[in-house]
């Protein structure tokens, strides 16, 4: 219970205290971790690591893990001189620094990103990970560069949609078991972690992500952000109505190889997925079904469909979106980021907890107050304007 109450007092004091350490060149502002923790991350980096390996580094998450904090990095270089970066283009090292919440003298590096399948070796017991009898097709990228700070590693791009009557949903299960050991969280709308070997970008930042979560094969890991994203942890362009799962992974070998989801086996080279009975190929656009075989799941959960209220909150995200795009641009002030961030984060937040056994009476009585006060002053404002236009007798 104490370790418990422990590690919640030290993630509100993450929150509290004073984000951020501009007197240190090498780290870019990113608002997740405090002074004290920024310094002590930023010379276990200059410690342990080259000093040729990036120009700066930026914190991507901060979360507490077996009495310690574990401090996600992205190592970055050639930053463009209007200072916005993201790490698909100029990421060079991802990695993890872990600090004791009782001994915050200094960081330790735990999980450099040096992790590389055997040469030649064919990775498989993956499976595709969306809904059971769903359907995503290979994006016209076909294999690519997984994202910047992962050297080597590969991707393959599963776009889907409400519009195609086959797509499965937007949720992203588990294609392996294993534990987070890399998070970006950096702005809101979109996220992007690690488990085990397998990268999966492009998931909205809503999830509560932790290093060290473990998730078995076939558990949820999050929702697909829908429509364009810019984002300091991954971009895309494409219909508001359509998501796509960036999915990374390890180089299979130095002159080629390939990785198997279920039944299929890519060519990394080729960008051809051959059948195990080798009868049947498929490449970029063609639709792949998750059948759930060939791993270690042996019960999947049946298809996901999202209830009356999960699509009245995604209408109502859509709306808010479409209006603050409308609004005159303030560069100075970001009103229109800061109506969408607001209103998207509450609304979301509060769907969250309908969903939980969190009780939500106490904050419903709140909302319910401060919105009958806010009518009350307006019915109130409406009466003195009419009293106003009344002709006064005599």
């Amino acid at each position: 219970m104490m370790k418990s109450i422990r590690l919640v007092i030290a993630a509100l004091l993450l929150i509290v205290t004073v984000p951020v350490n501009n007197s240190l060149p090498g780290i870019l502002p990113t608002h997740l971790a405090n002074d004290h923790l920024t310094s002590v991350v930023y010379s276990a980096l200059l410690s342990d690591l080259p000093s040729d390996l990036a120009n700066q580094y930026a914190i991507t998450d901060v979360s507490t893990y077996q009495d310690s904090y574990y401090v996600s990095v992205a190592g970055l270089k050639n930053i463009p001189d209007n200072g916005r970066w993201n790490i698909l283009d100029h990421g060079v090292w991802l990695g993890t620094v872990r600090v004791s919440i009782d001994d915050q003298s200094r960081g330790y590096l735990v999980h450099p990103t040096t992790k590389r399948a055997a040469p030649e070796k064919e990775t498989s017991g993956y499976i595709f990970p969306w809904n059971e009898g769903g359907q995503l097709f290979m994006g016209p990228y076909g294999v690519h560069d997984a994202w910047g700070g992962l050297p080597g590693w590969l991707a393959v791009d599963f776009v889907g949609g409400s519009d195609f009557p086959q797509s499965a949903t937007d949720i992203v299960y588990a294609a392996t078991s294993g534990n987070i050991n890399y998070i970006c969280a950096l702005e809101a709308d979109e996220s992007a972690v690690r488990v085990d070997d397998l990268l999966y970008v492009h998931l909205t930042d809503d999830c509560p992500y932790s290093y060290g979560a473990r998730y078995e094969q076939g558990d949820t890991i999050c929702n697909l952000v829908h429509g364009d994203i810019s984002n300091l942890c991954g971009n895309a362009s494409q219909d508001v109505l359509h998501w796509h799962l960036h999915l990374g992974f390890p180089p299979p070998g130095p002159s080629g190889g390939s990785i198997k989801f279920e039944k299929w086996t890519l060519n990394v080279v080729t960008e051809e997925w051959t059948s195990d009975d080798g009868r049947s190929t498929k490449t970029v656009g063609d639709w792949f079904e998750a059948e759930w075989i060939g791993g270690e799941v042996t019960d999947p959960p049946e298809g996901y469909t999202q209830n009356f209220w999960g699509w009245l909150v995604t209408g109502i995200l859509g709306i808010i979106m479409r209006l603050t795009g409308i609004l005159p641009t303030h560069a100075a002030l970001g009103i229109a980021d800061r109506i969408t961030v607001v209103a998207s984060t509450t609304i979301r937040v509060v769907y969250v907890l309908l969903l939980t056994n969190f009780d939500m009476t106490i904050p419903m009585l709140m909302f319910g107050a401060i919105l009958l006060a806010e009518v009350a002053r307006v019915a109130y404002a409406v009466w003195r304007i009419i009293l106003k236009m009344i002709p006064t007798a005599g």
